[in-house]
């Protein structure tokens, strides 16, 4: 947790990841976006795969948990 805000992983065409902001933004949750591309892949690089091994998004990191959609 960064800032004391919650750190959200996604690409803004997945209704998932829209859905998790949506919520944010309606229960006036601050949060660190990172837009994630998966039209060029970035779901699979290195850098993505140390936050989430599997490579999907939608993956939001609380601190001490990491939940993923």
């Amino acid at each position: 947790q960064r800032n004391g805000k919650l750190q959200v992983y996604g690409d803004y065409f997945s209704s998932d990841t829209r859905a998790i902001l949506i919520a944010c933004k309606y229960a006036e949750v601050e949060y660190d976006f990172k837009h994630i591309n998966t039209l060029k892949l970035e779901n699979v690089t290195d850098e993505f795969k140390r936050i989430n091994p599997t490579g999907q998004i939608h993956e939001r990191n609380e601190g001490l948990a990491e939940l993923d959609g």
